[in-house]
């Protein structure tokens, strides 16, 4: 059941990213900005560069997305809730916690443990500093 909600999400959360990226390009072209010819300017070619921006836009969307949930994580958890930590995607479900844990190694342990249960995590790095 938690595969099927973790798919879920991964697809909510790209068709969003999607649709801002339509969205943004489409504002792109109004106005007489850009240099292809202000509105209207489309010219019924693809730029060559444009689906690999769309697919970068998405992981980057993504990658926000999942420091923003393992944060959320973090501080839903009373635990670890008064913890200064900050979370960071290094990419490919990669996430680096920084910070200084209240408890030493017990909260240091906790928070790595909290991180590593939120959907789509595989790896979480360490740059905790204990006191």
């Amino acid at each position: 059941m938690s595969l099927y909600l973790a798919s879920c999400r991964r697809l909510l959360v790209m068709a969003g990213v999607f649709s801002f990226a339509v969205l943004s390009g489409c504002a792109a072209g109004y106005g007489g900005g850009g240099g292809y010819g202000g509105y209207g300017a489309y010219d019924g070619h693809d730029r060559g560069d444009s689906r690999a921006a769309r697919q970068e836009a998405q992981r980057q969307a993504y990658e926000r997305d999942l420091e923003r949930r393992v944060t959320a994580a973090l501080e839903a958890d009373p635990r670890t809730k008064i913890y200064s930590l900050a979370v960071t995607s290094q990419g490919d479900g990669v996430v680096m916690i920084s910070g200084t844990p209240a408890q030493g190694i017990i909260g240091r342990d906790l928070a790595l443990r909290v991180a590593a249960r939120v959907p789509g995590v595989r790896l979480v790095a360490n740059n905790m500093v204990l006191n």
